[in-house]
């Protein structure tokens, strides 16, 4: 069971599903977001670049129709 991610790491999330999210820097808040996101399986990393994966823009389609 995974755990719900935190409100900074669904920003990362939706600026990996190519969202326009203000305000978002790289730092070491996103590398450890990205590193939980990604052990989620909400992320993929290929060749060194970070984007949504199908289960992380499934989830995000989920809290959208939640709202």
């Amino acid at each position: 069971m995974m755990c719900e991610p935190c409100e900074y790491e669904l920003s990362v999330l939706r600026l990996c599903a190519g969202e326009n999210v203000p305000g978002m820097h790289w730092g070491a808040a996103m590398g450890q977001a990205l590193e939980c996101l990604e052990g989620a399986g909400l992320v993929q990393r290929k060749a060194g670049v970070y984007s949504a994966s199908e289960s992380g823009i499934s989830y995000l389609e989920r809290l959208k129709l939640a709202l």
